[in-house]
């Protein structure tokens, strides 16, 4: 944070970074081949300046992630990069969708977030269509599922629901929507809810709690992990 090399960075141009993308980067010292751009508490700083120049028109800003990662020093060093956004639509987060691939949305398994995530798929497919980009929804997570092995009843009616739902915005969408629709589902197909899921932990409001087998203690949660970051991959690389 001294340094300031964090993802606050990212949102203004290369330009004017002190830093380029190789000094933001910090090595995993697990892992040598892999490397991570922190965020910290300015990020919020910089979202809110960024979409206020966007409001005022004074500079393009949803496009910034573009001009660093769509790049061939990245496309020479890296087979993936993960974008870990807030779960709503920062400016950082616009950044994130608008220079990715696919995108992956976590969701509850309750009604309330059933309908969240229906809105935010929807949002998605009209900011896709309205910016002519190919990002494609990678699917619906699940996460802090009640049970430790298994959906239950109510968890896989909602999950039913949703699906329903993805599919009634595609058939009966009408007017401009129906060209936005059509055009994701030429490209990408509906959008997909995953078949893996992450459940939540007894003391915790979700599996990153602090119990210290959620990591290294425990081979059930380890195998769920496991199971999600299977299909994950199978859904980029397929």
């Amino acid at each position: 944070m001294r340094e300031q090399r964090t993802a606050a960075q990212l949102l203004f141009t290369p330009k004017k970074s002190p830093h380029s993308l190789d000094k933001l980067a910090i090595p995993f010292v697990e892992c040598e081949h892999a490397k991570i751009i922190p965020g910290d508490h300015l990020i919020d700083f910089a979202d809110n300046k960024s979409l206020l120049f966007q409001t005022f028109d004074i500079y393009e800003r949803r496009f910034e992630f573009r001009s660093w990662f769509l790049c061939d020093y990245v496309f020479e060093n890296y087979d993936l990069v993960i974008f870990d956004c807030p779960p709503r639509k920062t400016a950082s987060s616009i950044n994130a969708m608008a220079c990715s691939d696919f995108v992956f949305m976590p969701t509850c398994a309750n009604d309330f977030d059933a309908e969240g995530i229906y809105r935010t798929i929807e949002w998605f497919i009209h900011f896709a269509y309205n910016l002519r980009l190919p990002t494609a929804i990678g699917g619906v997570v699940f996460n802090r599922i009640n049970a430790k092995n298994k959906m239950s009843g109510y968890e896989l009616n909602v999950k039913a629901q949703i699906g329903n739902m993805i599919q009634s915005a595609f058939q009966f969408a009408e007017g401009d929507a129906a060209e936005a629709y059509k055009t994701y589902e030429s490209r990408h197909g509906l959008p997909r809810i995953l078949n893996s899921f992450i459940p939540k932990r007894s003391g915790s409001n979700s599996i990153n709690g602090s119990q210290p087998d959620a990591l290294n203690g425990s081979k059930r949660f380890g195998n769920l992990f496991v199971n999600l970051a299977t299909e994950i991959y199978g859904r980029i690389y397929q």
